[in-house]
């Protein structure tokens, strides 16, 4: 039986996907507008990579990304 496991390559562009969203959100200002884009950005890479592993990884970037927002209001 052979399990669905991501190749390096796939898993390497899905850290590299999610760093952009990081990076593109982590220095703005975080209002309601851009939440809800990276939200949305963050639901595309979900349903792209289909991954509990990327699923995680994105929880903990939104995570983040709320923390920041909260320093900043």
């Amino acid at each position: 039986m052979k399990k669905n496991i991501m190749a390096f390559r796939e898993v390497y562009q899905m850290f590299l996907d999610i760093w952009h969203l990081y990076r593109k959100y982590a220095c703005s200002n975080l209002r309601d507008r851009e939440c809800s884009e990276a939200a949305m950005e963050a639901e595309q890479l979900s349903e792209k990579y289909n991954s509990e592993f990327g699923n995680e990884i994105l929880t903990a970037v939104m995570c983040e990304l709320s923390r920041i927002a909260k320093k900043r209001s």
